[in-house]
């Protein structure tokens, strides 16, 4: 499997994900490929590697990649095998646009029970990874007796993945049913998505935040309702033809 990226200097690079059943490992390797031939260059290197125990054969991890909005930053984020009774953990490397690695660690998700759902990893211009999740109440369900079981969680590894900081993403007075972010240059969080009053699978209009680096509160806030004809589609003729019958009634 390979997947190909553009970065730096338009720079198009050749990711190919390869699993060795006999090493029992999961494999990333990345090239750069020749836009002139159209065809990948002679140089892959191996960059990243999941072990694969005999008792996660079915189960052998993954890797996902992300690149920062200027393009000077790349990460690789990795999911390690599940093993049954032990925390969930992940991967995150770091590379330049020449592919050159910056840092890189192996992270714990900070929660009992597999109670966050991994939802997005971006990484800024600076080389900060961001994680977006859901943070589940209790059980691993989206929804316990028709009310909304998760609320997003946004996590951050900076300074080469020295500092953790945790930052909760909710707005009391709404649902926040799904969420992207984007990081400001000085580390605020712009979120925006659907949001609703009753529950998770009733939308009721669009919200947009700008939650406080240092704060970590909300500074910034927009909401706007969906119009009625939009939440309910052939409304206003189902009205027209309710009236239209009353009118007809009346009159005889």
């Amino acid at each position: 499997m390979f997947r190909m990226k553009i970065i730096g200097n338009f720079i198009a690079v050749n990711f190919r994900f390869i699993f060795n059943s006999k090493l029992k490992k999961n494999f990333l390797f990345v090239q750069t490929f020749n836009p002139t031939l159209l065809e990948p260059e002679n140089n892959a290197k191996m960059i990243a590697e999941i072990d694969c125990p005999d008792e996660t054969k079915d189960n052998s991890g993954n890797f996902s990649i992300a690149i920062s909005d200027d393009s000077s930053k790349v990460l690789v984020f990795y999911n390690l095998p599940y093993v049954k009774d032990k925390p969930e953990s992940y991967g995150l490397q770091v590379y330049n646009n020449e592919m050159n690695l910056i840092w890189k660690n192996q992270e714990t998700i900070p929660y009992n029970d597999n109670l966050f759902s991994i939802y997005e990893q971006i990484i800024d211009n600076q080389g900060n990874v961001w994680i977006l999740g859901r943070r589940f109440d209790e059980v691993t369900k989206e929804k316990r007796q028709d009310e909304a079981n998760y609320k997003f969680q946004l996590l951050c590894y900076s300074d080469n993945g020295n500092t953790f900081t945790e930052y909760p993403l909710h707005y009391d007075d709404k649902f926040l049913i799904n969420m992207k972010i984007a990081i400001t240059p000085n580390r605020d969080m712009i979120c925006a998505g659907f949001y609703s009053t009753t529950g998770m699978n009733n939308a009721k209009g669009t919200y947009f935040l700008i939650i406080d680096d240092t704060t970590k509160t909300i500074k910034s806030i927009n909401t706007k309702d969906f119009e009625l004809d939009f939440i309910l589609p052939g409304l206003g003729d189902i009205t027209d033809e309710k009236t239209e019958k009353r009118t007809k009634k009346s009159g005889n």
